[in-house]
């Protein structure tokens, strides 16, 4: 079992849930009916706009936002990959396929075995550069250009 989502606030409960068995037996159906509701609240409340699982050696088992999009090889993810091989949490800003995002990535541990991982994520773009100023009162924004590296 694992321990998911104590945010009292976010609209899910304080509840041991039974990610590992559904990653485990490969039952998206199941992982469904769990997080579903916990995701609409937490995108609702919160901007969560991901919430990704993952298998090994770094594929794509199921996402809650797009449950009929699963199955591509992610190795291009260093915070799944490290995951993965550590059996350690991973966070940080990286590129995935919805986008530039804030992610947080930790294993799944079935009977001392990692079965896979999790992954929670926040889109990092426009909205959150808005939020930011409103918030904080300064402009922000981002700026990324691909394929040169900026010592």
């Amino acid at each position: 079992m694992v321990k998911f989502f104590r945010d009292g606030d976010s609209g899910v409960a304080d509840t041991i849930l039974p990610v590992d068995l559904g990653i485990a037996t490969g039952n998206r159906k199941a992982l469904m009916g769990i997080f579903e509701p916990g995701f609409q609240a937490l995108k609702e409340t919160h901007g969560i706009e991901q919430l990704h699982f993952h298998v090994p050696p770094g594929q794509s088992f199921f996402r809650v936002q797009k449950p009929d999009q699963y199955g591509e090889m992610i190795a291009y993810r260093t915070t799944v990959i490290e995951t993965l091989n550590t059996r350690q949490p991973r966070s940080g800003l990286e590129w995935g396929w919805t986008g530039l995002g804030i992610r947080g990535v930790v294993p799944v541990i079935r009977d001392d075995e990692l079965v896979g991982s999790v992954e929670i994520g926040f889109p990092f773009g426009k909205q959150f550069c808005e939020d930011l100023k409103m918030d904080w009162g300064p402009h922000f924004s981002t700026y990324e250009k691909r394929g040169e590296v900026f010592a």
